[in-house]
C-alpha cells in the first residue's frame, strides 16, 4: 500500500471523538481518535492511529513520558595523525560518566551528558561541552590533541522507569502508543514497532502479548492497593537487609 509522509508540518493535537469512544466501549465499531490535527489545519483521519512523537508524545497525550537533554561531541585527529588509529581507540570504550565511539576515518564520537532538568533545551553548551571534554581525556589522554570538530544536543524520550511506553491507550479505543525509549529508541524500535502494528492488527501471540503487557502506556496510573500491615520485625539484621534490598 505504500506511505505518505508529510514534510515540514508537525501534529498539534487529538480530535478525540467521546461518542465514538461509547459506543466502541458498548460493542459497537469505530474509534475514539477521529483525527490527527496538523500544524498546516489539516486532519488526517484513520482507523488507527499510533503516537510515536519521541519527547514531544505528552503534548499530544497526557503520558508519564519527559526529556532527558544529552549533549555529544565529536574529536578529529590533529595533522599529521594517522587518519584510521583514532586515537589507539579499537572499540568502544566507558569510563567514568563518558563513552568513547572511534570512527574509521580516525574521529571519535564522545558522549554524553544527562540532563533531565534542561526540559526541551536542545542548545549545546560551554558546560556539557567542558565536561565532555575532561571526562574523554581523562579516559584517554591521547585525545588532549585532538580537533573539536562538532557539537549538538538531542532529547532522550524518557519515562519514570526508562522503559518504553506500548500500545492502545485507554482514552482513545483506537489510538497505540510507541513512545520513552530513553537512550535506546534505535535497538528497541525494530521488535516494538511490529508488537504494537500485531497489536492493532490483533495479530498477537500469547507471548507477545504477555511481554507488551510489561509496557503498558498506563501503569503509572493505576492506583496501588494498600499493602497488608508487615510482619512483625525481625530480630536477625540480616534478615532487616533483605528487606530493605527488595
Amino acid at each position: 500500500l505504500g506511505v505518505r509522509v508529510l514534510e515540514g508540518v508537525s501534529a498539534c493535537s487529538l480530535n478525540l471523538d467521546v461518542e465514538a469512544a461509547a459506543k466502541g466501549a458498548a460493542g459497537g465499531s469505530g474509534g475514539a481518535a477521529a483525527a490527527v490535527i496538523t500544524s498546516d489545519g489539516a486532519e488526517l483521519r484513520a482507523d488507527a492511529v499510533v503516537l510515536a512523537c519521541g519527547a514531544w508524545a505528552r503534548e499530544l497525550l497526557p503520558l508519564a513520558s519527559f526529556p532527558i537533554k544529552g549533549q555529544m561531541l565529536r574529536l578529529r585527529p590533529p595533522p599529521g595523525h594517522a587518519q584510521r588509529e583514532a586515537g589507539g581507540l579499537q572499540r568502544t570504550l566507558f569510563g567514568d560518566g563518558v563513552y568513547l565511539i572511534p570512527r574509521r576515518d580516525g574521529a571519535v564520537v564522545v558522549g554524553a551528558t544527562e540532563e533531565p532538568g534542561a526540559g526541551y533545551d536542545r542548545r549545546a553548551t560551554a558546560g556539557g561541552v567542558a565536561q565532555l571534554l575532561d571526562k574523554a581525556v581523562a579516559a584517554a589522554p591521547v585525545l588532549a590533541d585532538f580537533t573539536l570538530d562538532e557539537v549538538w544536543a538531542g532529547l532522550r524520550p524518557t519515562t519514570p522507569d526508562r522503559m518504553p511506553l506500548l500500545g492502545r491507550a485507554s482514552s482513545a479505543l483506537n489510538l497505540h502508543v510507541a513512545a520513552g525509549y530513553h537512550r535506546n529508541g534505535i535497538l528497541l524500535s525494530p521488535l516494538c514497532a511490529k508488537l504494537v502494528a500485531d497489536g492493532i492488527e490483533g495479530a498477537l501471540t500469547e507471548q507477545d502479548a504477555a511481554l507488551l503487557a510489561h509496557f503498558e502506556v498506563e501503569r503509572f496510573s493505576r492506583v496501588q492497593p494498600s499493602p497488608a500491615a508487615p510482619p512483625a520485625p525481625a530480630t536477625s539484621s540480616a534478615s532487616a537487609l533483605s528487606r530493605g534490598a527488595a
